[in-house]
């Protein structure tokens, strides 16, 4: 199997990260942070470097395991196998809520009348193709062709619309709110950006295993850096106060976007962009699901799982009677509580440190032994 390149890679973790989250984390991070919300994104954009830099470093310790391999090894059989499951059960799941979120905003911005299991059924069908084959190859070359098409129109969108920015209403910087404030504002970004943490996932797969930190977190970077300016176009355009009250407060901010009467209507542009960005969302969880279900339990064709958990999450999809269930309810109930402190934070810190430990006693014996052996 040809080996991914980390510029594919780079350009893989920006798609899955940058287009959804500019409709997602915006509205509740400024519903929170208030003025001070472009802070609370700056703060989960450096924190969720981290924690998905932490996992690339155990990954380049084990450049031949996944994380659902390695966390065996590094933590022992059970323990390993029990952070693999809470692990793999929550992308499972995210998965499902993805497609249920793509949904709700095609429907809310564009087909109103189109029945929803059409959606989750033509979503689910394409992520399966996409996989079927040549795994995330072909996802990795889509997205190195797409990927900067839409980080072009997203800048571009933000770069016309900067005469409409008031920054003085970003003031005061601090004073209104405090760090407790800031730090809840930022939880929104960093549960979405943080999810890039299953590039662990991923080393078997890359060129360079050894070099892929600087991609993985560039893309992460870069995707952190245009949802802060993002945070600092809505506020300065609407205010502190009615994002928080908006659905969607970017794509009102672009649809307010006219120039001469001749530059308008720019929320298509956007709305392709992020579609393109759900879609690689989807089907990259699809795969490690399937994937880490298929290490997990000892099956050797993963592709089989493919249609079993496909089937799950477009059921899953379906299941919420509204579109406060995965917007609020999921969130408040269980990303926050369960997800982030358990997957996107304990399970890096800990992989990590046990791994630094095992390693430099391991130095540290090898070390003793040499010693031993120049004595005698």
């Amino acid at each position: 199997m040809k080996r991914m390149p980390g510029v594919q890679l780079f350009w893989l973790v920006s798609s899955f990260d940058l287009g959804m989250a500019l409709f997602i984390v915006l509205a509740p991070s400024i519903k929170t942070a208030h003025r001070d919300a472009w802070l609370s994104t700056v703060l989960a954009t450096a924190a969720s470097a981290l924690m998905t830099y932490l996992v690339v470093r155990v990954s380049r310790r084990y450049p031949d395991l996944t994380l659902i391999d390695y966390a065996q090894v590094i933590l022992g059989t059970w323990p390993g196998r029990l952070v693999a499951l809470l692990t793999v059960l929550q992308w499972t799941v995210v998965d499902g809520v993805i497609i249920r979120q793509t949904i709700d905003v095609i429907i809310t911005s564009t087909y109103h009348r189109t029945p929803m299991w059409i959606f989750a059924a033509t979503i689910t069908a394409l992520a399966i193709y996409a996989l079927y084959h040549r795994g995330l190859q072909s996802l990795s070359r889509i997205t190195l062709m797409l990927g900067p098409i839409a980080l072009v129109a997203l800048a571009g969108t933000i770069a016309v619309n900067i005469s409409s920015i008031h920054f003085e209403r970003l003031l005061p910087v601090y004073a209104s709110t405090g760090p407790a404030t800031i730090l809840a504002g930022a939880l929104p970004s960093f549960g979405f950006l943080a999810q890039a943490v299953l590039v662990g996932m991923f080393a078997p797969m890359i060129e360079h295993p050894q070099r892929m930190g600087r991609y993985v977190v560039g893309g992460v970077v870069v995707s952190g850096v245009v949802l802060t300016i993002a945070v600092v176009m809505v506020v300065g355009m609407f205010g502190p106060d009615l994002p928080a009250q908006m659905w969607n407060p970017f794509l009102d901010a672009i649809r307010y976007i006219s120039i001469a009467e001749l530059l308008e209507k720019l929320d298509a542009v956007i709305v392709l962009a992020w579609f393109m960005s759900a879609f690689v969302r989807v089907t990259v969880f699809l795969y490690v699901s399937a994937y880490g279900w298929a290490r997990l339990l000892h099956i050797k064709n993963w592709r089989t799982l493919l249609w079993v958990i496909g089937t799950f999450d477009m059921v899953l999809a379906l299941w919420p009677h509204n579109i406060v269930s995965t917007f609020v309810t999921y969130v408040q109930v269980v990303h926050q509580p369960w997800a982030i402190p358990i997957v996107l934070v304990a399970t890096p810190l800990l992989l990590w440190t046990v791994s630094a430990i095992r390693d430099w006693l391991g130095r540290d014996e090898r070390r003793g032994k040499r010693q031993r052996r120049s004595r005698q």
